[in-house]
């Protein structure tokens, strides 16, 4: 029997083991899109892989499993920002330059701060580069994506897959 989708949905409270599955999912989604010529949506997909692998790093770093709320984290990793980085947008929770700003100023504040490449390679690839070709809000928009942003996104968003366990444990500025 099958249950209908918001029930499911309304059941549950969505877990940082969620974030990690709805990633993996997304990303192959998007690169299938990507693989039929459908740019935008495969763009949005991808981007939207990206932002749940930064929220899964910023989780982990700050010491929550598998099971623990997303929604808790949300706020208080809002009201943490606006005193570090009070003029960045946090777009409802999904900017990936914010993600990926709290993330490296939380690894700073520890005293563990990530390796200069492993920070320079985020930085460019995903605060600049992809930040500047994903919003959530492409979702409702009619656009012409170019064939070769739509890959180098996917490209970028492979690496930080590749790096996300290392990018949210800590000591591992390697």
């Amino acid at each position: 029997m099958q249950i209908d989708t918001r029930i499911q949905i309304n059941d549950g409270v969505e877990t940082v083991s969620d974030l990690v599955w709805s990633a993996e999912r997304r990303f192959d989604d998007g690169a299938a899109l990507l693989g039929e010529g459908r740019f935008d949506g495969g763009l949005y997909l991808a981007g939207l892989s990206a932002e749940m692998l930064l929220k899964v790093a910023c989780f982990r770093f700050r010491g929550n499993g598998p099971e623990r709320s997303v929604k808790a984290q949300l706020y208080p990793a809002r009201d943490w920002m606006k005193a570090r980085a009070p003029g960045l947008d946090f777009e409802q929770f999904h900017s990936l330059r914010w993600w990926s700003t709290y993330l490296r100023l939380l690894r700073e504040d520890a005293s563990d701060r990530m390796s200069a490449e492993l920070e320079s390679d985020l930085i460019e690839r995903i605060e600049t580069r992809l930040h500047a070709n994903w919003c959530v809000s492409m979702r409702y928009r009619r656009l012409v994506i170019d064939k070769e942003v739509a890959w180098e996104s996917l490209v970028a968003v492979s690496w930080l897959r590749q790096q996300s366990e290392m990018l949210g444990s800590r000591n591992a500025s390697a």
